[in-house]
Parts: C-alpha cells; structure tokens; sequence
C-alpha cells in the first residue's frame, strides 16, 4: 500500500520536532496526517529521521532493576558476612 503524502507544512513541523528530539509529537502529527497506525508512523519517522542523518535514539543498557538488585542484594551480603566475623 502506497504511503499518503505529507503536506508540505506538516512535514517541516515533523522534521523541526524530530531535530529537537521530540519524537513521540512527530508520531503524532504523522498519525494526524495519514491515518497511519502507530507502528506504521514510527516506521515513517525513522525513515525521516534517518533522511536528516538523526541518530537513533540510545536503548537502555540492558542492566535494568534485576542488575540493581542484585547489586544490592551482594553488597547486602558481603556487610552481613563482614558484621558476623568481627562479632565473633
């Protein structure tokens, strides 16, 4: 299915809110526009994206609550084994 064209104004809001980072807005004004679904218009503004040379945005680093924890959890552990050697 071809994709609807952008009006010439809405593509320059698009664009200037995709330099300025704000990419949730950009989805929005290309779902406004075309009638798109939101994977679809995401898709769309990764393309625009990559036409202004945006990087893509950085993921998370794939540590999460889970690394935390058990960072947490071994620091825990460690001080617990450190108190019951100087007690006895």
């Amino acid at each position: 299915m071809p994709q609807k064209p952008l009006p010439d104004a809405a593509l320059a809001e698009i664009r200037a809110l995709l330099q300025e980072g704000r990419r949730i807005e950009a989805i929005k004004v290309i779902r406004w526009h075309t009638d798109l679904g939101l994977k679809e218009a995401k898709e769309r503004a990764e393309a625009i994206e990559r036409e202004l040379g945006i990087p893509p945005p950085q993921g998370a680093s794939g540590v999460g609550c889970l690394g935390v924890l058990i960072v947490i959890a071994l620091i825990a552990w460690f001080a617990y084994r450190w108190l019951i050697a100087r007690v006895q």
